[in-house]
């Protein structure tokens, strides 16, 4: 009950809006979490804690102290029973969080919702759900609940019927993530495949739809995203026929076709948004305090105060900004920088103390008009009044406020700005706000050969907020395939920096493979993956334009930029070759190995669990290392051969017996096949492993020995005694 929230939220604590919910944070829950750490002593009931600011249930029930608050929940999770698949990447900077539904229909609350997804990125959710309005309210039945408003493919307009979709694989290693889900029994005659491929870069969307009746249906993927699409090209309005909730999305238009396969969508923090609070004196004066983008003395953006004493002639206003708890020892001063308007106002600064004991700073006449920098030091010698009055600051601090004030002669209305607050204190400065906003923008490139898809975008409801932006790609067709690429950017992005192809021919025999070639904002990646391989199969090939990749795995990954390789990824296999030119040979099948290359191509990092010896090459490399320990290797060439012990994570592999095996594929498309979870587990059926057992498992071979805990319903976890500290954790 208290880890699955955990689990399932996303970086922000954000709980996805699937079915009948609304916004619910596992943050707010701190109480409740303060009882649940000590219980268990779990460190994931760390996560939603603050050891600088504990409720009060902490002191009745709580430990005394969080010694585990750094804990990191950053492994991709699976929730069979219920149908959810978690991917997670990139989780210690930008985390990239995307949880996809595939479960049961969850009866009356459910929602027609099957495959779809919702997408966090650069801190923001993105990739919405709908969430519900007032079940009173003809919307809830008409919209919310309907296929359409979610992120999926609605067939002949038609809702989906209520079914259960399957889970086919999630393969994971380190940040990249590829999984399958799929749902034959929702549309009559239609047999859906949804793949998704995730990194901390971008998300590959691939949505096949086959017609098991031999019928021609209309195919409408859609996706919801809070923000704007900018630079769209319409070529005029577009009118649905009708359909399940159609009649619910606004300002759709039909984008040029020439100028449909790469949209652009903004979703920064806004511009002109409300930011800390302001109060008058004087009923009749007017005022506001926003963050604007227009001028700034560093970075972007400032505070913007605007003023009208029109009405009164007399008065002042006060604007503030709450100062976070903190112990950081004797405030010392403050410092901030003010664009004048040089109306001849009085402008004063202000310190509250937990008392309400106003500590008040005279920063002089408002008569200069560029920007100007105002420190004051020594706050206890300060003008104060209210609170305790006692001319002591009582800890903690509670805001910092600007006092202006209307002056004889002064400017009745205008607009002044203030940027780059700092608190000075004995332990440290601490910034208070710069008022920068986040820019956030995702590329969508479409990777469809066809000429029959027309792309349509405008406005939907949500049930938790303000309208948002849709996107569609419709088709009409016996059988339909989808592959959109969303490119991640902290800045504007053209289509040349986000581009994704499908292949041009596939050489796999009787194996079902494919590849994307992906251009992400100057580096070029190939995903290569084999979906009914077995290990030790004749290598594979899979042809682009110009280029090509071979391989034997289930999974082969390759990055390059500038002529240089920034990384690989194999599990499953033992060789890739991109060019004919070999790029990995490893002598036995290596599973979840991950390279990766130094910004100068000077040094090399493998994880994972490898044969040797092994062969990379690497032209320019002077030191490899082995996880964090170095590694000896000989030079060929341009390849490095590294013969000596790996120390990877070790991987658990459960067979249908219940035993322990390390010596199958890790990856298992059978009846029980769980995937994989973060860059450390493989997992299979758990059935016949009876919770609190330990098994010992003699693993010689890898040169260590494993340690299997199963403990608490419904989540399973092994634990690995090797030199790297390999933890991993299977839900279900």
């Amino acid at each position: 009950m208290f880890r699955f929230p955990i689990l399932f939220s996303e970086p922000d604590g954000t709980l996805p809006c699937f079915n009948d919910s609304g916004i619910a944070n596992v943050m707010s829950y701190k109480s409740l979490y303060e009882i649940a750490y000590r219980w268990t002593d779990d460190p994931l009931m760390s996560i939603p804690l603050d050891k600088d600011n504990r409720p009060i249930e902490g002191l009745f029930w709580g430990r005394e102290t969080i010694d585990k608050y750094a804990f990191v929940n950053d492994s991709s999770n699976l929730f069979k029973d219920s149908g959810y698949l978690i991917m997670k990447s990139n989780y210690k900077s930008d985390p990239v969080y995307l949880a996809l539904d595939f479960g049961p229909h969850g009866g009356w609350h459910g929602h027609y919702d099957k495959l779809g997804f919702v997408l966090f990125a650069l801190g923001k959710e993105v990739a919405v759900d709908a969430g519900t309005h007032s079940y009173a309210l003809p919307i809830h039945d008409g919209y919310d609940r309907t296929t359409l408003a979610h992120n999926t493919v609605v067939v002949d307009t038609k809702n989906q019927k209520e079914g259960e979709g399957r889970f086919d694989y999630l393969m994971s290693i380190r940040d990249i993530n590829l999984a399958r889900v799929g749902a034959d029994t929702v549309y009559d005659g239609i047999a859906q495949t949804r793949r998704i491929f995730s990194n901390s870069n971008y998300i590959v969307d691939d949505f096949s739809l086959k017609a098991t009746d031999n019928k021609t249906h209309k195919y409408d993927y859609i996706i919801h995203l809070k923000g704007d699409f900018e630079d769209l090209r319409y070529s005029g309005t577009y009118n649905f026929e009708g359909g399940d909730g159609y009649s619910y999305l606004k300002d759709s238009r039909l984008i040029e076709s020439d100028y449909s396969n790469f949209l652009l969508l903004n979703y920064s923090d806004s511009s002109g948004g409300k930011i800390g609070s302001y109060w008058t004196s004087q009923q009749g004066i007017v005022a506001s305090f926003n963050v604007d983008c227009t001028t700034s003395f560093a970075g972007n953006c400032s505070g913007k105060m605007q003023y009208d004493f029109s009405a009164t002639q007399s008065g002042y206003i006060l604007y503030s900004l709450q100062i976070p708890e903190m112990d950081r020892g004797k405030i010392l001063g403050i410092s901030c920088v003010i664009k004048g308007d040089n109306s001849n106002n009085s402008l004063k600064i202000r310190l509250y103390d937990s008392t309400d004991e106003r500590f008040v700073f005279n920063a002089g006449s408002l008569d200069f008009g560029e920007w100007k920098e105002i420190e004051a030091y020594d706050v206890e010698n300060w003008r104060h009044y209210l609170g305790n009055n006692d001319g002591k600051v009582d800890y903690p601090l509670k805001s910092f406020g600007v006092e202006l004030s209307f002056a004889n002669g002064g400017k009745a209305t205008s607009e002044i700005y203030i940027d780059e607050i700092v608190l000075h204190f004995e332990k440290g400065d601490y910034r208070l706000s710069d008022f920068e906003i986040s820019t956030r923008y995702i590329g969508i490139s479409s990777g469809d050969t066809d000429n029959n898809t027309i792309t349509i975008t405008g406005r939907s409801p949500v049930g938790w907020g303000d309208d948002v932006s849709f996107l569609m790609r419709r088709k009409e067709a016996q059988d339909a395939r989808f592959v959109n690429l969303m490119c991640i950017s902290k800045g504007r992005m053209e289509a040349r920096n986000c581009i994704i192809k499908i292949p041009a021919q596939i050489e796999c025999g009787g194996t079902d493979c494919d590849a994307y070639y992906i251009v992400f904002d100057g580096t070029e990646d190939i995903l290569f993956f084999a979906e009914n391989a077995n290990s030790n199969e004749s290598i594979k090939k899979v042809s682009f334009e110009n280029l090509s990749i071979e391989s034997d795995g289930k999974l082969a990954y390759v990055s390059k930029r500038n002529d240089s390789y920034v990384s690989y990824a194999l599990s499953d296999g033992r060789t890739i070759e991109i060019n004919d030119t070999l790029l990995l040979l490893c002598n036995e099948p290596a599973y979840n190995l991950f390279i990766e290359f130094s910004q100068d191509s000077k040094r090399l990092y493998i994880y994972g669990q490898f044969g040797r010896p092994i062969k990379i090459y690497a032209p320019y490399v002077e030191e490899a290392f082995i996880d964090t320990l170095k590694a000896d290797f000989t030079r060929e060439g341009d390849y490095i051969i590294i013969d000596e012990t790996p120390y990877g994570d070790d991987i658990v592999i459960y067979d249908d017996s219940g035993a322990i095996d390390t010596t199958d594929s890790i990856y298992d498309y059978g009846e029980y096949s769980d995937g994989i979870f973060g860059e450390d587990i493989i997992a299979g059926d758990t059935s016949e492993l009876s919770q609190n057992d330990t098994f010992t498992e003699d693993t010689s071979d890898l040169g260590d020995s494993q340690n299997l805990d199963i403990s608490g319903d419904p989540t399973y976890e092994a634990t690995s005694n090797t030199s790297s500290g390999c933890s991993c954790s299977l839900m279900e």
